[in-house]
């Protein structure tokens, strides 16, 4: 009769233990996953940071030239 309960409880341990296993190899999956899709989160982000100085970049070399027609114009209406 004991001998009967502990094959139960060790068959109920296996079960167990191949079930937190299961699990385990499925975190495992997710976690990739995760790490994949962050990654590509961040060279999308580089990839952002490189636009917005770029665009920095060519707001100030429109200011730049605003800045010269609005000198020129004065140039000229002070001079003409």
């Amino acid at each position: 009769m004991e001998s009967l309960a502990i094959e139960r409880a060790s068959s109920t341990i296996e079960k167990g233990l191949q079930v937190c296993e299961s699990e385990m190899e499925s975190l495992a999956i997710e976690t990739r996953t995760c790490c994949s899709v962050v990654s590509g989160y961040e060279k999308e982000l580089r990839g952002f940071e490189k636009e917005i100085e770029d665009v920095k970049m060519e707001l100030k070399s429109l200011k730049n030239m605003v800045v010269c027609v609005v000198v020129f114009g004065l140039l000229y209406k002070l001079f003409m």
